[in-house]
Parts: structure tokens; sequence; C-alpha cells
């Protein structure tokens, strides 16, 4: 919690922040905009889902093609299986 947040503010961000968060469901799935709304917005998210795994496996594999590996605990410490690389 930031130092100048008291705990009375804390708690009334959270509630507003419930609040905001109960409301936009409530919309999104007790009305008949809302049911429309999330039928325009479902096709977006797959899409944003398939664009998140693509670039995930991407990553996955220039890892594996490189051979890259967990950076060590000590920066100037060489990794086990590659000697001399260290400081």
């Amino acid at each position: 919690m930031p130092p100048d947040l008291t705990p009375r503010t804390a708690i009334l961000v959270g509630a507003l922040g419930g609040a905001l968060v109960g409301a936009v469901g409530g919309f999104l799935f007790l009305t008949e905009r809302g049911r429309r709304v999330r039928d325009e917005l479902q096709p977006r998210l797959a899409e944003l889902v398939n664009e998140f795994q693509r670039v995930r496996l991407t990553a996955e594999r220039a890892r594996a093609r490189e051979g890259w590996r967990e950076s060590p605990a000590d920066p100037g410490e060489a990794p086990a299986d590659r000697p001399g690389e260290g400081r």
C-alpha cells in the first residue's frame, strides 16, 4: 500500500472498484445490449488470445533454437555448461 494511502481510502477505492466491476458484469450479462457487445467482443478476444499464443510459441522456439538459459544468480558467474562466458 502506498504510504499516502490510508486504510480508509484503500477500502473506498476497493469498494468503488468492486462496484464498477459488478456494474459492467451486470450490463454484459443481464441486458440485451450487453449480449450484443459480448457477441461483438468474442471474436476479437479470440484473436487476441491466438496472437498471444503465437508470440509465446515463437519465443519458446527461439529459446530452444538459440539454447537460451536462465541467467545465473550472480551476473559475473558463467553458466556451468559454458565455461569462460562469465565476467
